[in-house]
């Protein structure tokens, strides 16, 4: 009985390899995306492993559930707390083939408006139900089935939008991208800058999002050229914990503010302790940040997420 614990342990090596070795094999990048779920089951096992005399499994599970604790915990610097907002935005990926997003509307309509809205995954069918979204936000852009049915795009604003570009992305022209800027009265100009990169379901779509995601750099500068305040948001399918997304903050000049098992956003269905979080909101360090999920998936698989900004 007691041998059955290599199995929890064999398990966690694969996590451990996509820690220190992510390069090794494309899918221990996806792996790496629930490292807080193999922390709370390796730590589960290691409690269990003594009631059957294992107790050589326990402290190795102990081990790895302090290791992966730990990567988990020092991946969401959160500044959570109380802020006095500049600007709040909300990021949705409404799911293509969820042809209703009424539900949403009215949920926006009843609650504190954000600043500013952004929906991915935004196709022709929806464009009636969020029709009533145009009285509270007279500025908007709407682009269903802007470059591939899963890449159709809509922004809202409160404010009047100053300057907008909507362009495909890369070679392949695939990843649809919108770059706003938007003017709250009596304060500075927030750049927006919304991506939507490919699932990492293979390798050759996993090697696209990460070109996606170092091609959208320059954009990000030119960008901050023309507002000091930026902010990058979308679903850009990858988690905290990834080597590659750490890489790319640091290139971008980028922060992600998180907070573990508040702020993951997919899949909806799951509860919260099984979710990762791959639709972010990024900002510089001229920005504080307050995140927060909302518990309403709205028949999408992700769950939309929205952020208190602070210009400083």
């Amino acid at each position: 009985m007691k041998y059955i614990f290599t199995i929890p342990a064999l398990v966690c090596f694969v996590f451990l390899l996509s820690i220190i070795a992510p390069e090794a094999h494309w899918m221990l990048d996806n792996v790496s995306s629930f490292l807080p779920q193999a922390a709370l089951g390796a730590f589960s096992c290691a409690l269990i492993a003594p009631a059957v005399k294992a107790y050589g499994p326990a402290i190795v599970l102990a081990g790895y559930a302090g290791i992966f604790g730990y990567v988990s915990y020092n991946a969401h610097p959160a500044e959570q707390g109380s802020l006095t907002e500049d600007y709040t935005v909300l990021h949705w990926n409404a799911l293509y083939l969820n042809n209703d997003l009424s539900a949403f509307a009215e949920h926006v309509s009843a609650s504190d408006l954000p600043d500013l809205i952004q929906i991915q995954e935004f196709s022709l069918a929806h464009m009636q139900s969020v029709e009533s979204l145009t009285s509270l936000y007279p500025h908007y852009k709407l682009y269903p089935e802007a470059t591939a049915a899963s890449q159709g795009a809509a922004i809202f604003s409160k404010h009047p939008i100053t300057e907008h570009t909507a362009f495909a992305l890369g070679e392949n022209g695939y990843e649809f991208v919108l770059s706003t800027i938007i003017q709250k009265e009596g304060r500075a100009p927030l750049g927006v800058l919304s991506l939507h990169t490919k699932a990492p379901i293979d390798e050759s779509w996993i090697q696209a999002r990460n070109t996606s995601l170092n091609d959208i750099i320059p954009h990000l500068k030119s960008l901050k050229g023309k507002a000091e305040h930026t902010v990058l948001l979308g679903d850009l399918n990858i988690a905290p914990y990834s080597s590659v997304f750490k890489s790319f903050l640091k290139n971008a000049e980028l922060k992600a503010t998180t907070e573990l098992f508040n702020t993951e956003t997919w899949p909806a269905y799951a509860p919260s302790y099984m979710r990762t979080q791959i639709d972010h909101i990024l900002t510089g360090d001229n920005v504080q940040t307050s995140l927060s999920v909302l518990e309403d998936s709205f028949g999408s698989d992700h769950l939309p997420i929205k952020a208190r900004l602070t210009l400083n």
